[in-house]
């Protein structure tokens, strides 16, 4: 969303933190859109990663006999 300057303006609820959003707000759009696509980018990756340490977990582990 532009704020009528040409500067996007983050609207994730979890992207409220003043400083963050005057950080934000002082680079140019296509900066912005290329740090919020890094950073979903981040977001499925720590998903997959997620979700291979649950099937990693979910595997039985054969037991050795001694």
């Amino acid at each position: 969303m532009s704020n009528g300057s040409g500067l996007f303006t983050l609207t994730k609820p979890e992207n409220n933190n003043p400083h963050l959003v005057k950080l934000m707000q002082s680079y140019n759009t296509d900066q912005q859109i290329k740090y919020l696509h890094l950073e979903a980018e981040v977001e499925v990756l720590l998903q997959q990663l997620h979700a291979m340490k649950l099937k990693q977990n979910s595997i039985p582990t054969p037991k050795k006999d001694n």
